[in-house]
């Protein structure tokens, strides 16, 4: 769907960006699949950075992006 999108509006200047941060160790995971191996959960913060670094890469060179933290 992103490819499609990213097409449609590559004329505009309009660009798409799709992240899945896959499964985390959350409390609503916890609840939906309670058996989970928490070992090989990421942990909301580990995926908070790696999108944030996403977005990063796929800005313009010309932007500037201050690093946020995560308390």
């Amino acid at each position: 769907m992103t490819a499609i999108w990213a097409e449609e509006a590559k004329a505009e200047g309009v660009r798409f960006l799709s992240l899945d941060p896959g499964d985390m160790d959350t409390p609503l995971h916890a609840l939906a699949v309670p058996d989970a191996d928490l070992a090989i959960l990421k942990r909301p913060e580990d995926a908070a950075a790696e999108i944030f670094a996403a977005l990063a890469q796929a800005l313009p060179r010309a932007a500037s992006v201050a690093p946020a933290t995560v308390p």
